[in-house]
């Protein structure tokens, strides 16, 4: 389904794509408001949290690293980055808590 929008005496195309993740301004649906981009977190934050600070007591900081951060949490780099955004970041916040 294409969608026309009028801009002075052209019409430009809206894909229902557009729609759907809000380009435009044009989610006038109700089902094709924009949604979240990737799938929810199949881990609890707080669990997360737990199981490094386990992790970084039984070594040190420096002997941890990424691959067994991500075996232990049961995630990959890349959904580690996006949830902690780093090595640091992620021991930041489990001494803060």
């Amino acid at each position: 389904m294409i969608a026309l929008r009028l801009v002075g005496s052209l019409e430009k195309p809206i894909t229902k794509s557009a729609y759907r993740h809000g380009h435009e301004g044009l989610a006038r649906n109700s089902k094709l408001t924009p949604r979240p981009r990737g799938r929810p977190r199949a881990f609890d934050m707080e669990t997360a949290l737990d199981m490094g600070q386990r992790l970084f007591h039984a070594s040190s900081y420096e002997a941890v690293g990424l691959a067994a951060l991500t075996d232990t949490l049961g995630v990959k780099p890349p959904s580690f980055y996006k949830a902690f955004g780093s090595k640091p970041e992620l021991f930041e916040q489990v001494i803060e808590r």
